[in-house]
Formats: C-alpha cells, sequence, structure tokens
C-alpha cells in the first residue's frame, strides 16, 4: 500500500503548489457551432477571397478557380470568379444578375421570397456569408480535433440528398472562422474551398451591389 499511497500524497502536493494543471477540456461541438454562430452575427459586410479546387473527371487533372465575394446584410452579394470571360453574379435584394462576358450574356431572376433568396445567398458563396445554422441544418454532426487545435467538423446529411454526401469544414479555434471546406458528392469528385483572404466590416458602400449592364449584351429575364 505504500506506493498508492505516495504517489496520492505526491499528487495532494503538486495540487496545493499549484503546480498541477488539469488538461484543458475540449469544447462540444455546439459550442464551438454557437461561437461561431456569434461571429457571424457580428458581420454587416464581408471581403472574401476563395480558392475553388475541383478534379476534372475526365482529363484527372486539378483545376484551381480563384473567386471574390462581396457581401453586405442582409441580402447583397457579389461572386466574381477572377479570370478571363469569368462569371459575375449579383445580387441585390429580390434582383440576382449572372452576366458571362465570354458570350456577353446577361441572365436576370427575381428572388421575391426571402426564403429563395437566402438560399441563393448560401449557395453562391458557398456558405462562407449565411448563418452557420444553415449550414448544419438537417445534418448529422461529428467534431474531430487536429494535432495543430484546428476544429474539423463533418456533416452528413440525415437524410438521402443527391446533392450532398459529406461536408468537412476546418474551424480556426482563434477566429471561429472556417479556413477550408470540403464538399462530397455521389456525381462528380470532391470539391474542395481553401479562404485565402478574409476581411469583414470594412463598410462597403452599397452603390458597388448596382449592376450596370454592359454594352450590347444580351439580356434575358429569367421566369420563376
Amino acid at each position: 500500500m505504500l506506493v498508492p499511497a505516495l504517489g496520492l500524497f505526491l499528487w495532494q502536493a503538486c495540487v496545493a503548489s499549484g503546480d498541477f494543471r488539469p488538461p484543458t477540456p475540449e469544447p462540444s461541438l455546439d459550442r464551438i457551432i454557437q461561437e461561431m454562430e456569434r461571429v457571424r452575427q457580428g458581420i454587416e459586410d464581408l471581403l472574401v477571397q476563395v480558392e475553388v479546387v475541383t478534379l476534372d473527371p475526365i482529363s484527372g487533372k486539378q483545376e484551381v478557380t480563384q473567386i471574390q465575394f462581396k457581401f453586405k446584410q442582409p441580402d447583397k452579394l457579389i461572386s466574381e470568379v477572377q479570370r478571363p470571360g469569368g462569371r459575375l453574379t449579383v445580387i441585390n435584394g429580390e434582383n440576382m444578375w449572372i452576366y458571362s462576358p465570354d458570350i456577353n450574356v446577361v441572365e436576370k431572376y427575381l428572388l421575391r421570397e426571402e426564403r429563395k433568396r437566402a438560399q441563393v445567398l448560401y449557395e453562391m458563396s458557398w456558405g462562407l456569408t449565411s448563418p452557420i445554422r444553415m449550414l448544419v441544418r438537417g445534418m448529422n454532426r461529428e467534431l474531430s480535433v487536429l494535432e495543430d487545435g484546428t476544429y474539423l467538423i463533418t456533416l452528413e446529411p440525415d437524410q438521402k440528398d443527391p446533392d450532398l454526401e459529406m461536408l468537412q469544414a476546418w474551424v480556426d479555434p482563434e477566429t471561429w472562422l472556417v479556413g477550408r471546406m470540403k464538399i462530397f458528392t455521389a456525381s462528380r469528385p470532391p470539391t474542395e474551398v481553401k479562404v485565402k483572404h478574409w476581411e469583414a466590416n470594412s463598410n462597403l458602400s452599397d452603390g458597388i451591389f448596382d449592376f450596370q449592364i454592359p454594352s450590347g449584351a444580351d439580356v434575358f429575364e429569367v421566369l420563376e
């Protein structure tokens, strides 16, 4: 009984001297989601630069696309593919324009329903501008803590979804922001979204979301 008694004595001595530090408990997944939601709620406007990595299923080559998002609460968004001929999408309230400069065509959509606007904003920005509750709604959730302290959240639809098998999000434990996502679907190779730059509350002007139809462009109004 001497060894256990000695061990207990040493443990008590460490606690009394302040040398003993119990391990910090890992936060729960619910708390992480709450912190992410809290940060999102404080964002009035947002400038995000992302790199979207896909694999061409035919050639097997990796394709990298640079996209810039500009967002302002509650329903203004610019999504610009940053390459020659890249597509430009502008959402300003009920109106959405998609401009394809390579063919000089503008498609105009009406987003009258608030729920529809929220869904389109979510899809167009890969969920980076939307409330976290939209990202995790209807999902089974799993948390892993990586060696560098990053939180890896894995989401799987609780019902079969032809558009999504699984989504993984890497969350920075200091900023509570998503730094990277990976989207898996049954019909195509995974898509990886890497956040290269994130700038919140830089006082973006409302005027940048006023879309001007380019000279000579054909305009098609898409019926709902």
